[in-house]
């Protein structure tokens, strides 16, 4: 069984020119997923409550170290995440170099700690923007692209995303 490492699976935001940018000294991230349910009634619950989900939502946290030295083109560091989440921004990130999930959505906490003796610390949340996307998702949708644009089409999406799944 292959375990993956989190070291590889940076948070990435797209900048302005179209360039995939790491953030900055990130040190932990995490991505979790919630639905909203109603309840429901049912003949046979026998007593217990049934629910149905409805809206889904994501979010992503994530936490690392400031580093007032570093002022690279090549990462996203905490003052642009600051504007970003200023000027209210909906931006596309990615999690991620190869298997990565991707999707768009704002920048709603950041925070810095001030620790005496330690170095400083920030952490942020950014709140998806609808559905993120997967690599399968990609992969099926240029396939299916392509296909469609040859005059065929796929007959079963099921096997097809089983499949992919199997060779990623």
């Amino acid at each position: 069984m292959a375990f993956k490492n989190g070291s590889f699976e940076l948070l990435y935001i797209l900048d302005n020119a179209n360039v995939w940018k790491p953030i900055a000294c990130l040190t932990e991230q995490s991505i979790s997923e919630s639905s909203d349910v109603i309840e429901t009634t049912t003949r046979d619950n026998q007593g217990w409550k049934t629910f149905l989900p409805t809206n889904q939502e994501f979010d992503i946290s994530f936490s690392g170290l400031d580093n007032f030295i570093l002022f690279s083109d090549s990462q996203t560091t905490f003052f642009e995440l600051r504007n970003l989440k200023q000027n209210r921004t909906r931006i596309t990130w990615r999690i991620g170099d190869g298997n990565y999930i991707s999707g768009q959505g704002y920048i709603t906490e950041l925070s810095e700690s001030y620790n005496i003796d330690e170095l400083i610390s920030f952490s942020g949340s950014i709140i998806g923007f609808g559905r993120y996307s997967t690599l399968v998702d990609s992969i099926i949708s240029d396939y299916t692209t392509r296909v469609e644009a040859l005059g065929g089409s796929i007959e079963n999406v099921e096997c097809l995303t089983n499949n992919v799944n199997a060779i990623v």
